[in-house]
């Protein structure tokens, strides 16, 4: 890094450079493409070389924030959707990411709502043999009965949570209909003369 450039270690694998002199995302590229080509260089442990890579997420002061927790927080918004694209990229914070960043913040707090106020329900879709004529199974399928005070205008969804919610809270929405379709499944296994597969 440059002269009067601070380097730290944030967590685990995760760190923090502020650099100096910075107004604008274009004044940040030529030290971080630089910063890649030097950790793209093998380094060599004993007989092994190892290759390494790395994904920055950049904010600067004061266009996408003015005070040091909500920058932090805005280059690490960058860092997590540069990965999707793969490693070894630079991604730039922007007014849209940051949007995606509160709509999903949004959406979690939602699901764990309505997972405290029991919103998510199981329904069983049969699966028919049309030889046969007879069920031989069924879907499981969770479905969000939103009440009316959730902001968001997404409909009933059945499968599949929100895309835009891929962390804590669909998780334990996932779980909380697992749990449900188990408990619900057997007992229909159990009552049923013939097995069928769920």
């Amino acid at each position: 890094m440059r002269p009067g450039d601070t380097v730290a270690r944030l967590s685990g694998d995760r760190f923090g450079i502020m650099l100096s002199d910075i107004a604008r995302h274009a004044d940040a590229a030529i030290p971080l493409s630089r910063l890649h080509a030097a950790l793209a260089e093998l380094i060599e442990a004993d007989t092994t070389s190892i290759a390494v890579s790395v994904t920055i997420g950049v904010a600067v002061w004061s266009e996408d924030g003015e005070e040091p927790e909500p920058l932090l927080r805005n280059a690490e918004a960058a860092m997590t959707a540069g990965k999707v694209g793969g490693a070894g990229r630079t991604h730039f914070f922007s007014a849209a990411l940051g949007e995606a960043v509160r709509g999903r913040a949004q959406m979690e707090g939602e699901m764990r709502r309505a997972i405290t106020n029991g919103e998510f329900v199981v329904y069983f879709q049969p699966i028919v043999d049309g030889i046969a004529s007879r069920t031989v199974g069924a879907e499981a399928l969770i479905r969000w009965r939103r009440r009316p005070a959730s902001s968001s205008n997404s409909g009933c969804m059945s499968c599949g949570l929100p895309a835009a919610s891929a962390g804590a809270g669909r998780r334990k929405a996932a779980s909380c209909g697992c749990r449900s379709t188990c408990r619900r499944g057997s007992c229909a296994r159990t009552s049923s003369a013939s097995r069928w597969r769920l």
